[in-house]
């Protein structure tokens, strides 16, 4: 028999180590990712996002970290391996028996014979009896467990790493005692010893500080409990708890008593994501880490300083850490600043960047001109500036931070009718340029942007649209109908647009990037006002959630140049390339005679298209049939089921006679008369059945 180490690890516990193992930015669910920049540009300009708690737990390491095993796999078995035929084995589970009967005397007595072996006769459980030992000692098992991790650096057998097991043991051992300060620095060692779970501990030990004060008061002089304490008011903002956010406050006001604070910079993050911004101002340029750097940017826009904000965000990106999250925030506050200066360009560049789709696309798409778009695309920084990622996912620690290298999220495969949808990129840039050329006018120029998977079809419905003008009558009917079949159902991936009112990368929600969904044409009813602060003519900001005395003054969030601009390019129907092909067979429809199937079937397909739009459509379509054409049965059902329009009988259809043209308006009438009796039937018989 053997002893365990936890029993059985649950399931949770396994799915919660994997979490934790791959740090990452979260996702949520749905469209809505992150809170887009474009329509919260108060919130990036005014707010902090909370820090990463494994890079802030790796900063605080050593340079240099023994690590006595590697993180075990989670699903590993948990106990001993039984080896009664060795003398450590059949004493240690003899120890392991005694363990489980609660006999604490002959448990500690059986591991004691353990250790008690030549060094040749107890090197598969001596790191695991010193364990044990450990915790039979409890509160005062230090001695074993260094015992017990020196075994395994000496080349001891640990299969279940119980030596980076005992740093937590011993650092709960040290919260009972409560050595608050030697129990953060064991968690400290744990993680740094490969243990992610650790930071989970470092975690509980600063919530007992923030909710005990004499214990906080005791521990607070620590350098790595200062640290800490800052760094978590930092990660967690307000606190995931109501008390718990009251507490990280009292928490910070204390650590601010110190004649001296070590990581000042978090302290002033820390005070800031709290709202208070005296203590923020007090500490932020006490540091000129990025983060405090960032801190001090904030201060300059809240107290209208513009000119010091850009300067300050770019000092802090030189000395950030470039594999830092903390970077692409400071690139993001950097892309906002330009667009309200004006700078789209440097906007988009910087969106390239941090891989901001909803930046990129707002300028390429919405913002600048065309011919100027072309030659943004065509610059060839632009390729070079987006990241470039492995594919692999690993869990590495480097001397500064804890990397989860991860491939950049992409937009899902879909039914791209020969095409896939390009992740974020230059040739996703190139994509949405084309399908802009092509919403445009000026499908052969856009033609080389297209992925190679659509550029056949792309050349086959320009191709039709430029072989329309050559025909007449029923001819140029036939071509138009066979251009407005390539452009539908296919025409989110030909003409759809990145952003509203399409929303490509999304085409099943009525919103993405995180923007809200607004009303179209509904552009300049949105919630702005015109901006007070100094040198800002032309600016307007947006209201939104922000803290009303952080949105009082600052940089400019959008100008009315960039609104103009929107407004000229953006389209105000979604799913416009639908009334697109409605009118074009509406159109091929005119050019038939209205006496022939060809002209009904025609207004049937135009129906088709946008049968679930609400636009009123179906109904002029349904009109005109039933006032022109000829009745041809079984048009305008459920689901729209059309018939193919037969162009040859139209050609040698005869004009309409003089019967049909006297008897077609007595019909019309006739059956508009039947169709209502027949539901005053369907009433009268219901009424009667009640």
């Amino acid at each position: 028999m053997s002893q365990k180490r936890f029993g059985k690890l649950p399931w949770r516990l396994a799915i919660a180590w994997l979490l934790l193992a791959v740090p990452r930015a979260a996702l949520a669910c749905g469209p809505d990712f992150d809170e887009g920049v474009l329509d919260n540009r108060d919130k990036v300009l005014t707010g902090l996002s909370r820090g990463d708690p494994f890079a802030e737990a790796t900063r605080l390491l050593q340079p240099t970290v023994a690590v006595p095993c590697l993180v075990r796999d989670p699903l590993a078995p948990t106990a001993m391996p039984p080896r009664p035929d060795l003398p450590d084995g059949r004493l240690y589970d003899l120890g392991a028996i005694a363990y489980r009967r609660s006999d604490w005397a002959l448990a500690i007595q059986r591991f004691r014979s353990v250790l008690a072996l030549a060094p040749a006769q107890r090197r598969g459980y001596s790191v695991a009896a010193a364990f044990m030992l450990g915790r039979l000692h409890a509160p005062e098992g230090r001695p074993w467990f260094v015992q017990a991790r020196e075994l395994a650096r000496t080349g001891y057998d640990d299969p279940l790493c119980l030596s980076t097991a005992s740093l937590g043991e011993e650092g709960r051992q040290a919260l009972h005692r409560k050595d608050d300060a030697a129990a953060l620095r064991l968690y400290l060692e744990q993680y740094g010893a490969g243990e992610p779970l650790a930071v989970s501990s470092m975690r509980v030990v600063a919530r007992i500080l923030r909710l005990d004060e004499a214990r906080l008061r005791r521990a607070m002089h620590d350098p790595v409990v200062q640290q800490w304490l800052a760094a978590r008011s930092y990660v967690e903002g307000k606190g995931y708890w109501h008390e718990e956010g009251e507490g990280d406050a009292r928490t910070l006001r204390i650590l601010a008593e110190l004649p001296v604070v070590q990581g000042a910079d978090r302290l002033a993050a820390g005070a800031w994501m709290q709202g208070d911004f005296a203590l923020a101002e007090r500490f932020a340029p006490k540091s000129r880490s990025a983060l405090g750097l960032w801190v001090q940017a904030k201060m300059a826009m809240r107290h209208g300083r513009k000119e010091s904000v850009r300067a300050l965000l770019e000092a802090a990106v030189q000395v950030a850490h470039p594999k830092d999250d903390l970077v692409l925030r400071l690139r993001q506050d950097l892309a906002v600043l330009a667009l309200g200066e004006g700078r789209y360009e440097d906007a988009a560049l910087l969106g390239c960047r941090i891989e901001d789709r909803a930046i990129v696309a707002h300028v390429v798409e919405q913002v600048l001109p065309t011919d100027v778009a072309l030659r943004f695309v065509g610059r060839p920084d632009i390729a070079a500036a987006f990241p470039v990622h492995p594919t692999a996912v690993v869990y590495q620690k480097d001397p500064a931070y804890v990397l989860a290298a991860v491939s950049p999220p992409k937009l899902a495969p879909r039914d791209y009718r020969n095409g896939d949808m390009p992740g974020i990129g230059i040739e996703w840039l190139r994509y949405l340029l084309g399908r802009r050329l092509l919403r445009e006018g000026r499908g052969r120029e856009g033609l080389p942007y297209f992925p190679e998977g659509l550029q056949r079809r792309v050349a086959g419905y320009l191709q039709a649209l430029e072989d329309v003008p050559r025909y007449t009558g029923i001819d140029r009917a036939r071509a138009l109908r066979k251009a407005a079949h390539l452009l539908h159902p296919d025409g989110m991936f030909l003409a759809g647009t990145e952003l509203a009112p399409d929303w490509t990368a999304y085409p099943r929600y009525a919103r993405g990037y995180g923007m809200e969904s607004r009303s179209y044409p509904a552009y300049h009813e949105w919630e702005t006002v015109d901006w007070q602060g100094p040198n800002t003519e032309g600016c307007r900001v947006y209201l939104g959630d922000a803290v009303p005395d952080m949105a009082s003054a600052g940089p400019c969030l959008r100008t009315y140049d960039e609104e103009t601009r929107v407004a000229q390019h953006r389209l105000t129907v979604r799913y416009h390339y639908r009334v697109t092909k409605s009118e074009m067979l509406e159109q091929a429809a005119d050019l038939v005679p209205k006496h022939t199937q060809a002209f009904a079937a025609l207004l049937c397909e135009a129906a088709q298209p946008v049968f679930n739009m609400g636009s009123g459509r179906v109904s002029k379509m349904w009109g005109r049939y039933v006032r022109e054409g000829a009745l041809v049965p079984g048009l305008f059902t459920e689901g729209l089921d059309c018939p193919e329009p037969d162009f040859g009988r139209a050609r040698v259809t005869p004009p309409p006679s003089w019967w049909w043209r006297t008897m077609r308006p007595i019909k019309r009438e006739w059956r508009e008369i039947s169709q209502r009796s027949a539901e005053w039937r369907e009433a009268l018989s219901t009424w009667l059945a009640f």
